[in-house]
């Protein structure tokens, strides 16, 4: 009995590991200092109890690699040192780039404390910190805690992106924040936008007087801000270390200017729903089984005819509740194209099967069935099938043709008039052999 239970441990804990390994858990955290685990303990123990493996490291460990004999060692990379002045080991800012090239993720947060290896990660992902000691100011958005700097930030809930995925459900409860203003870099296309200040809002030296102009002004300030990949890898970049922290966590808020309060703020709905999205706990889809063939049959030609109908189909999941099940899409779109698309159609969707019957082109060539579905928040799908079109065999025309009518018509009018003429023409030659006689 004691033997059966022992190996009913083993294989529980073997288990465990294995499901550790096997969904891309393994996690990195940089630290500037040991005390951070006790002051954000609360989002450290949420993604344990998410599953995942924790490896906490100061960012100046001599030991640091996320690389050893050509295998990354970690899936995701979380940056809490936002003061760090370098990395230790084998780690810097072209290795972690590496690292996201490679199909990593990962989770930076800022503070005014902010150096030069942060800055530059930022840049080489298309966003722009602060300077040091800066941090963004808004003096008609503040909470009462705020020690008279206006630095800590009521933010607009309005301001949060439109995106269930990355942010979670959409929520009036501001959320405290306090550190460095970003901007996006306007040639980066991949970046998204998905805290902003308000519009009396921006980023200076809390302790200078202004006497340039800011670095980001209303708007245009950014607080959280999301990178997705060509290689669907993710990177989340928040200018405030705070605001995971426990005490944003569980803190109320009262705005200073109009009074309104909160018993909670909303940090911890949102970092959780962060740090869902960047770590591909949601928002993840691959494509299953493609099909394609002529209306009716089972199987797909060694190539096609012009004007042929044609069905196409594809299966889709989504990961969702650490689970693949069956993606419900409704605007995902199939093109048939070559070079350009000549067809483009949406796709009728079924327990994750999408589907269309459609008329091919009357031109024929090299084509292919295009899926590229690409959406805020999701992986980018793309699926590609090539096939051949061919012309008509002489097989295959119709044998009478409505608009050549005129053509045929003149034809058998020639053989009537011929015909006819022959006829008259033999007649008239024999009256005038019997008037000769």
């Amino acid at each position: 009995m004691a033997a059966t239970r022992a190996l009913a441990g083993f294989l529980v804990v073997l288990a465990c590991i294995f499901s550790v390994y096997a969904t891309g858990k393994k996690t990195l955290v940089l630290v500037d200092n040991w005390s951070i685990r006790e002051t954000h303990s609360i989002f450290f123990r949420s993604l344990r109890e998410r599953g995942f493996d924790l490896t906490f490291k100061t960012a100046d460990d001599a030991s640091l690699a996320l690389i050893k004999y050509g295998e990354f060692l970690y899936d995701n990379l979380v940056i809490f040192a936002p003061s760090v002045e370098e990395f230790g080991g084998s780690l810097d800012v072209t290795a972690i780039t590496n690292f996201i090239d490679g199909g990593g993720n990962v989770l930076v947060a800022a503070s005014s404390a902010i150096t030069d290896p942060i800055r530059e990660l930022g840049s080489e992902c298309g966003v722009e910190f602060d300077e040091e000691k800066t941090a963004v100011i808004d003096h008609l958005n503040y909470d009462v805690k705020d020690e008279g700097k206006h630095t800590l930030i009521v933010t607009d809930p309005n301001n949060l992106l439109e995106s269930e995925l990355l942010v979670g459900k959409k929520t009036s409860v501001p959320m405290l924040y306090r550190g460095v203003g970003m901007v996006a870099d306007v040639d980066n296309p991949l970046v998204l936008n998905v805290l902003h200040g308000s519009s009396t809002a921006y980023s200076f030296n809390p302790d200078d007087k202004v006497s340039e102009y800011p670095h980001a002004v209303g708007k245009n300030t950014l607080l959280i801000a999301a990178l997705q990949a060509r290689n669907n890898a993710r990177v989340v970049f928040v200018g405030s270390l705070d605001f995971f922290s426990d005490e944003f966590f569980t803190a109320s808020v009262q705005h200073a200017v109009t009074g309104q309060s909160h018993a909670q703020s909303a940090n911890q709905q949102v970092a959780t729903s962060l740090s869902q999205w960047v770590f591909k706990e949601k928002g993840v889809l691959k494509v299953g089984k493609v099909f394609h063939a002529k209306k009716g049959e089972k199987s797909p030609p060694e190539a096609y005819t012009i004007m042929d109908q044609v069905t196409y189909s594809i299966e889709i999941e989504e990961y969702k509740g650490g689970k693949w099940v069956p993606f419900d899409g409704k605007d995902v779109q199939l093109e048939f194209v070559r070079i350009d698309p000549f067809v483009r159609t949406f796709l009728k969707a079924k327990n994750g099967k999408f589907s269309v019957d459609f008329k091919l082109p009357d031109v024929y060539g090299v084509y292919q069935f295009l899926v590229d579905y690409n959406r805020i928040g999701y992986t980018h799908l793309f699926s590609t099938t090539q096939v051949s079109v061919r012309p008509l065999e002489h097989t295959q025309y119709e044998r009478f043709i409505s608009s050549a009518n005129p053509y045929y018509f003149s034809a058998f009018s020639m053989m009537a008039g011929v015909f006819v003429f022959s006829i008259v023409f033999l007649h008239y030659k024999e009256d005038t052999k019997a008037k000769t006689e």
